[in-house]
């Protein structure tokens, strides 16, 4: 399933946005007996590293691509949004919106000249046993503020007649990834929505 691509989703039936973190994972796995190195050690990983699309808001808008596109039979009356941070310009911001345009996710990035840096970055160190382990670089999610949102695209009058097709209803907006934001906390996304 294509989902609508469009800045104006108005025209489809239902309306998900997601509002949140996008990082870059560099995926490291260990092998299963090891255990995370001692300081200045040396751990073997049982594949090479991998790097790939995340963070909590880009992989629930995926999984939520993912769903839409399982269930086919509602073509182009579904629009799904992220609204993210991500540094446009380096090789891990790149990657992040290659993601989200293979799945049809409708992006805006919301990050301003005084957010600058590096895309969000993590590294995930997968134990033996499973667990994970992150090291995480902010980067530009750093600055990211609620009132960086495009709030205008995430409410919209919606006509709830269903003599009015053209008009979306039903909206869902997600929030995903908040305790990586630090500019959101203290009630500062709250009151912007």
């Amino acid at each position: 399933m294509t989902m609508s691509s469009s800045n104006d989703a108005t025209s489809n039936a239902v309306r998900l946005d997601v509002i949140g973190d996008a990082f870059v994972d560099l995926l490291c796995v260990m092998e299963p007996d090891a255990g995370m190195p001692e300081p200045g050690g040396d751990t073997r990983l049982a594949s090479p590293v991998r790097t790939m699309a995340g963070g909590s808001a880009l992989n629930t808008a995926t999984h939520l691509a993912s769903l839409c596109q399982s269930i086919g039979g509602h073509r182009g009356h579904i629009s799904l949004g992220l609204q993210a941070v991500w540094n446009e310009g380096d090789e891990h911001g790149k990657l992040l919106e290659a993601h989200a345009n293979r799945w049809g996710i409708r992006i805006k990035n919301c990050r301003t000249p005084e957010g600058a840096g590096a895309t969000g970055h993590c590294i995930v160190i997968v134990s033996g046993n499973g667990e994970r382990s992150f090291l995480t670089h902010l980067g530009c999610v750093a600055h990211f503020c609620a009132s960086h949102l495009d709030i205008h695209s995430l409410i919209r009058t919606n006509n709830l007649s269903v003599d009015a097709p053209t008009h979306s209803h039903h909206q869902h907006v997600h929030v995903a990834g908040y305790y990586n934001i630090p500019k959101f906390w203290n009630g500062n996304l709250q009151s912007q929505l």
